[in-house]
């Protein structure tokens, strides 16, 4: 009721109003009850008028000439005619579907309003038509819950009853089963499904349909795929609303080549990328010559492409899942998706090695930041990596991140492989896999295992005849003792590590080791022992 009040009241304010939306969103929907609810605003009435099979400038004025019945006067155009008889009435015009026909519903409307003063124009797009003093209202995805915990037992239904997006479904679902179940891992597969389809009316009312033959939690296990799954739609309805790969191929063929290529391309990424990734990514400088800034405008204008801003300030840019996952299948039909998908794990190891010195510097929080916004990124990086060592690469450098961000869990599970050890690994990666992965056992409070890693990792250090690389893993096994409570054994790891920062000059690492050695003798009760070793690191 809010939506169709804010889009009246604009309508109440401008002549020429504009719903903007992706496929599926309900723009047609919320146009036709706005205009219900304004029947006795407009004395000669509200007229609806549906673009969608029209290509041309006459097609356009024929399907408006059509609703007013309107015969064509001798002498005159249709739309000079149309003119005449609109011309002294007060009547609100919805325009529906504008965005396949763009120019020309510009050009019709334009004319419109100029020679008919009483006359106001409610169009829905998937992008603005451009007119001065145009009223753009951008249709929202349908409320959603909050992601839910593991637990499903404190569902309740009346409060998740609250949000648009679970009455539609429940709503549509009980139209073709009646006795579907509500018990707590159904409602919890209702969230998940709608937060999968990112709110979109279509797609919910076609997952919901599917409820005749299964239940809510086999819907969301299947919703790795939507286009398979959602395929069954309202036989009645225009064919590119019966399924949602319809609504979307829609908006697709619009496209130019050059934003076709850059939406497919896009679909590599996972829950959003930035301006530079987009850049590092999509584009091939040895064969592309697109103009990539101007296929994002149009993608944005065209509600393609959901535009955002990131934790830095800066824009940052999102597919809707079904627009990914139809991109996806685009790429591979192109014979692009092996290429762009090693583009963006490359992209992600540029972003983890970039970041994982500065997680522990002045610029930490900042790139803890940047990796919580791209976990999703480094996440489907790591899952497509052809092998354990590729992984590695990327799942070694961010021990630290998982720590301080509280994913424990998750950076054992990437770094199990390391653990297992099932496939051979070269040294240089192995030697980082077993130290972050030590590192994340002892901070897990599992010494034994930990202990084990860092000195494979020692090791494996030594033979590489890497002493800094060694004097680290020493430090970080008095971390896994003094974590476990074992100081005296902390306190002698850490004093081996300083001497071997100071043997060759890495002053910021004995620094560290000297505040971890006072800090250790503090709990120890040597207090000497700790300011004089507080005081050496003190003015580094």
């Amino acid at each position: 009721a809010t939506q169709i009040d804010e889009v009246a009241d604009l309508v109440r304010s401008h002549r020429l109003t504009t719903v903007i939306g992706s496929a599926g969103c309900g723009k047609t929907r919320l146009s036709l009850q706005v205009a219900a609810e304004m029947l006795d605003d407009f004395d000669d009435g509200v007229w609806f008028v549906e673009l969608a099979t029209v290509n041309d400038d006459l097609g356009a004025i024929l399907a408006v000439s059509k609703v007013f019945d309107l015969n064509e006067q001798p002498g005159k155009s249709v739309l000079d005619s149309l003119e005449d008889q609109i011309r002294a009435k007060t009547i609100l015009l919805v325009l529906d579907n504008c965005e396949h026909i763009i120019d020309h519903a510009f050009r019709i409307t334009d004319r419109l309003l100029r020679s008919c003063p009483s006359l106001k124009v409610l169009a829905t797009s998937r992008e603005p038509l451009g007119i001065g003093g145009e009223q753009q209202w951008r249709i929202p995805s349908l409320s959603l819950p909050a992601v839910l915990k593991n637990s499903s037992n404190d569902l309740d239904r009346q409060s998740l009853m609250e949000f648009e997006s679970i009455r539609l479904f429940l709503d549509r679902a009980f139209l073709s089963n009646s006795e579907m179940e509500q018990t707590p891992e159904d409602l919890k597969a209702i969230v998940g499904i709608c937060r999968k389809l990112d709110g979109i009316p279509l797609a919910i009312e076609l997952a919901a349909a599917l409820v005749d033959y299964l239940a809510p939690t086999q819907i969301l296990v299947r919703l790795t795929d939507f286009f398979k799954l959602l395929n069954r739609g309202n036989r009645s309805a225009m064919e590119r609303h019966q399924t949602l790969k319809g609504a979307i191929s829609w908006s697709h063929n619009l496209l130019s080549p050059e934003e076709q290529t850059l939406l497919r391309r896009t679909a590599v990424f996972h829950n959003g990328w930035s301006l530079e990734a987009m850049e590092q990514v999509c584009i091939d400088p040895e064969s592309e010559d697109f103009e990539i800034l101007s296929s994002l405008a149009t993608l944005v204008k065209k509600s393609l492409v959901i535009r955002e801003t990131g934790v830095n300030g800066q824009a940052r840019y999102r597919l809707l899942e079904s627009v990914r996952q139809f991109g996806q299948e685009k790429l591979a039909e192109a014979h692009e998706q092996s290429v762009f998908t090693e583009r963006h794990k490359q992209f992600v190891l540029n972003l983890v090695v970039e970041a994982e010195p500065n997680l522990q510097a002045k610029e930490q929080k900042r790139y803890l930041d940047v990796l919580e916004e791209e976990q999703d990124n480094i996440r489907a990086a790591m899952a497509n990596s052809a092998d354990a060592e590729s992984c590695l690469q990327i799942a070694s450098r961010l021990h630290i991140f998982w720590m301080y961000r509280g994913y424990l869990s998750e950076g054992r599970r990437w770094l199990e492989s390391v653990v297992q050890r099932k496939e051979m690994i070269s040294d240089p990666v192995l030697s980082r896999a077993l130290n972050s992965a030590g590192l994340i056992y002892a901070q897990s409070g599992e010494l034994p295992i930990a202990e084990l890693l860092l000195k494979e990792c020692y090791e494996v250090r030594q033979r590489l005849a890497d002493e800094v690389g060694s004097a680290i893993v020493l430090n970080n096994l008095g971390f896994a003792h003094w974590n476990a409570g074992n100081m005296s054994v902390a306190l002698d790891y850490y004093r081996r590590s300083s001497e071997i920062y100071s043997k060759y000059g890495d002053t910021n690492r004995w620094a560290q080791s000297m505040l971890n050695i006072g800090a250790v003798n503090i709990e120890l009760g040597n207090f000497v022992d700790a300011s004089s070793a507080l005081a050496e690191a003190e003015p580094i």
